[in-house]
């Protein structure tokens, strides 16, 4: 027997949803624009979700938590030609459009999703139902805490596209180049963290956007003009470089930097990882009147990097702290820790609260 959730009172459709995962939430609310406003505002709010671009797909991952990457629900809409669709058409209201839809195959989904929820749809214009997905998400949860935007592919692809409440990108194609960087830190000036997964083409400017995003992950592929322009230039709070060219003097004079000139006033984190063929680092700390690390002090998860797609808890928490030295910053009395490895070093500033 169906149940009228239309003509429940407000606590008893909230009572209801309370039950229901966040997959199961968005599959009820594309049932109709009325069923839709009915349950907006009702629901928990999930901590984080992450749009995954695609040239024929969107998924959508909704976690419940923003560190923990097993407990999420994934929505999947594809993009198919006329003469795959077959099987039950339906037409569905996502963030207010109609749009013809029909249940996909998605036996070929990642097992290690707990909920899947997949659907076919014929239209050449991916951005009306990129757009649609996300007002639809936007009015379910007004008021979510972490938005993520991962782009597997930039031909076609339009940065107006990007909804504004979006503050993570993650570009994971292999054409990635400056230019396009620039265009999307241009037209979305409000981006807390930026992912370049691919090797990093073209010149890189030392008044880029990118050397004042405050989180940046970025593979510079062994170049070592982009290694030292990063390292000289960045303006931000957490810097990953990996697949680093020969860096140890850059470094060196940057952790030197930091400690007698206080520059880098806004640095927290850096973490160099160095290309298989570039010369491994030595002791960059044997200049610096470091003191060995007192065994205490560890960063949080917020500290580290809330998206969790710069700073990777469980990569953080393998590192041989007792390889560190504690340093202090010249007249201000900040620290900070030293670990250099034989491939990576890692140079973190604390907190006053952890000192």
């Amino acid at each position: 027997m169906s149940l009228p959730f239309l003509k429940f009172p407000c606590l008893v459709r909230r009572e209801i949803l309370s039950h229901f995962d966040y997959c199961d939430i968005f599959r009820l609310s594309v049932c109709s624009a009325r069923t839709r406003k009915s349950i907006e505002n009702i629901t928990r709010t999930p901590k984080k979700v992450r749009y995954i671009c695609r040239d024929n797909e969107l998924e959508i991952g909704i976690y419940h938590k923003l560190y923990c990457e097993n407990f999420y629900s994934v929505i999947s809409i594809h993009r198919v030609e006329p003469i795959l669709f077959y099987g039950e058409e339906m037409k569905i209201n996502i963030g207010g459009k109609s749009i013809q839809c029909g249940e996909w195959d998605d036996s070929f989904i990642c097992h290690h999703y707990k909920f899947s929820y997949s659907l076919k749809y014929i239209n050449p214009r991916q951005g009306k139902v990129l757009q649609a997905l996300q007002a639809h998400i936007n009015s379910l949860w007004p008021n979510l805490p972490l938005i993520q935007f991962e782009i597997c592919f930039y031909r076609g692809f339009c940065p107006s596209l990007i909804d504004s409440k979006v503050k993570d990108i993650i570009f994971d194609f292999d054409d990635m180049n400056t230019y396009m960087l620039e265009s999307i830190l241009t037209s979305h000036s409000n981006i807390e963290s930026v992912c370049i997964s691919k090797e990093l083409h073209g010149k890189l400017r030392a008044r880029s956007k990118l050397m004042r995003v405050p989180s940046v992950r970025c593979n510079v592929g062994n170049q070592s003009s982009l290694t030292e322009n990063l390292l000289e230039n960045f303006k931000g709070n957490r810097l990953i470089l990996d697949m680093a060219s020969n860096c140890e003097q850059t470094v060196s004079h940057l952790i030197k930097d930091w400690m007698f000139d206080a520059k880098y006033p806004n640095l927290k984190a850096l973490i160099v990882h160095l290309a298989y063929s570039a010369r491994s680092f030595g002791d960059i700390t044997k200049d610096l009147n470091g003191v060995k690390w007192d065994e205490y002090r560890m960063p949080t998860e917020e500290e580290l990097d809330r998206s969790s797609i710069i700073f990777e808890p469980r990569h953080w928490n393998s590192c041989d702290w007792h390889m560190s030295y504690d340093i202090k910053q010249k007249d201000t009395g900040k620290m900070a820790t030293v670990n250099c490895q034989y491939k990576a070093v890692i140079f973190f500033v604390w907190d006053c609260q952890n000192q």
